[in-house]
């Protein structure tokens, strides 16, 4: 029987929510997420955007290091929102896609996605997902995207000779479909131009790219970036 692909990131979190928000409360998640909480560039009196919050790992060890911060809105548009585990009068729970973010014009110090970019398969997506984290973003603020491998030219050309495509579908620990079908779901690796080019599209100005534990031979395969919005007028409408 041949196998489902699943393009769609929303449907995806949606078929394994249930497993995945179990699997988000072991101890190697629990210190990933603070690993993240500490990433961010985080102030005393934030005003924080999550968007693809999952079951709120990270919402909850952000709130644990960081209990000074103002209030925190967390946007999840599959049943991972189900299965939210953080209950505290700061955080703001939407059941909502990034590309239509519910708040009003330069709201937030900081948003930021994390595993939500690699699973993105229409460059639009990625585009209107950046530029409404962008809108929503304080002159000055700070965009992150989490978790999202990427790889400079080098380090790309070494991949493909030893197969290893920038897009591709995982299988994760979850069940067959309901037709007994293994299902597979998009993922993929960004080229550094690429990246650098979406900041550019979204009035973003790259303050740092963090590389990952492991490396390509010399070279890093970096996996946070951190930008920042500029001043000038948004090119949201320009392409």
């Amino acid at each position: 029987m041949e196998p489902q692909t699943i393009n769609d990131s929303v449907e995806m979190h949606s078929i394994i929510a249930k497993d995945y928000a179990k699997n988000l409360t072991m101890e190697e998640s629990h210190q990933y997420a603070h690993e993240i909480s500490k990433i961010l560039p985080i102030k005393r009196g934030d005003v924080i955007l999550d968007v693809g919050a999952g079951s709120g790992r990270i919402t909850k060890a952000i709130l644990e290091d960081h209990p000074y911060i103002k209030t925190y809105y967390a946007l999840e548009p599959s049943k991972l929102a189900d299965y939210f585990m953080v209950n505290d009068d700061r955080v703001e729970l939407f059941r909502c896609l990034g590309q239509d973010i519910p708040l009003s014009d330069n709201m937030c110090d900081l948003s930021f996605a994390s595993e939500v970019f690699c699973h993105l398969k229409e460059t639009q997506d990625q585009i209107d997902i950046l530029r409404e984290m962008q809108r929503v973003t304080k002159i000055g603020g700070f965009v992150c995207i989490l978790t999202t491998p990427i790889n400079d030219t080098i380090i790309s050309l070494y991949a493909r000779i030893f197969r290893r495509p920038r897009e591709h579908y995982f299988k994760p620990q979850s069940k067959p479909d309901e037709n007994g079908r293994d299902v597979f779901f998009y993922r993929r690796r960004y080229l550094m131009g690429e990246v650098k080019s979406l900041l550019r599209n979204s009035n973003l100005t790259l303050i740092r790219m963090i590389p990952g534990h492991k490396k390509f031979g010399p070279f890093n395969v970096y996996l946070h970036v951190i930008a920042q919005k500029r001043e000038s007028p948004s090119c949201r409408d320009s392409l």
